[in-house]
């Protein structure tokens, strides 16, 4: 079991974001296990070839996966939805692209940990009369490591400020080392910042209104000359399922 000590409901229907630290995420025995295999598998990510393509430089590694929810039972099934797209409105750089990441791996989708987060997470969304009457959300997830070395400054958002284009967004710090930089921030639609914090702490995490806010996160570099990494769990949450492969 997952629980979210904090208001994060009213304050995402007021603010339009929530950040949080990861000491109001408490979790039960029982998932410790699968905690820690899933922080593990970020060592098994793959080489984002499409920012590798645009940046000429090989430092963000992901894995994709996606599940449709049921909310009348509360169960999350695998979909065979692979693709991840964004418009050019939204993505200055990726906008417009078909992009097939590296899957998620079966222990992954099968990660009970992974499963009640997204569980905990769409329980402190705050949904209007509207969006409670859908009864099948469409969940993604990225599993994104951003490396740096002594040699040059990488970028976790080369978009910039931006907004991904969801209803909803979860962003869950998992690990960081040797790195200084990363801070997220978060803005309002005119680009004014709002709020900023350098995640340090297994779940510090903000939960954005992507319709209301926008966000970046600031270069890396490594700390005293050794590489480095930050790995994140982004959740994307849409009123909609359809579990068609493409």
């Amino acid at each position: 079991m997952i629980k979210i000590d904090s208001d994060i409901r009213s304050e995402l229907a007021i603010k339009g974001y929530e950040c949080l630290s990861g000491a109001n995420i408490s979790i039960s025995a029982p998932l410790l296990k699968s905690v820690a295999s899933f922080i593990v598998s970020y060592d098994n990510l793959q080489v984002d070839s499409y920012l590798e393509k645009h940046e000429k430089a090989a430092y963000r590694f992901r894995r994709y996966g996606a599940f449709c929810l049921d909310t009348r039972e509360m169960k999350l099934t695998e979909t065979n939805k692979k693709i991840f797209t964004q418009s050019k409105n939204i993505n200055t750089v990726y906008g417009g692209i078909d992009r097939k990441f590296a899957p998620a791996t079966d222990a992954s989708i099968k990660n009970v940990f992974l499963k009640q987060l997204i569980l905990a997470d769409f329980n402190c969304l705050p949904l209007t009369k509207e969006l409670k009457e859908i009864k099948n959300w469409f969940i993604g997830f990225h599993k994104i490591r951003i490396t740096t070395n002594s040699h040059s400054l990488t970028h976790p958002t080369p978009e910039g400020i931006h907004c991904d284009g969801h209803y909803f967004v979860v962003q869950h710090f998992i690990s960081r080392e040797n790195i200084i930089g990363g801070t997220s921030k978060i803005y309002d639609r005119k680009k004014k910042t709002l709020d900023q914090i350098t995640f340090d702490q297994f779940l510090d995490s903000c939960f954005v209104d992507d319709k209301r806010v926008m966000h970046s996160v600031s270069p890396l570099k490594s700390d005293k000359n050794k590489d480095g990494f930050r790995d994140m769990l982004i959740i994307d949450f849409e009123p909609r399922c359809n579990n068609e492969l493409n």
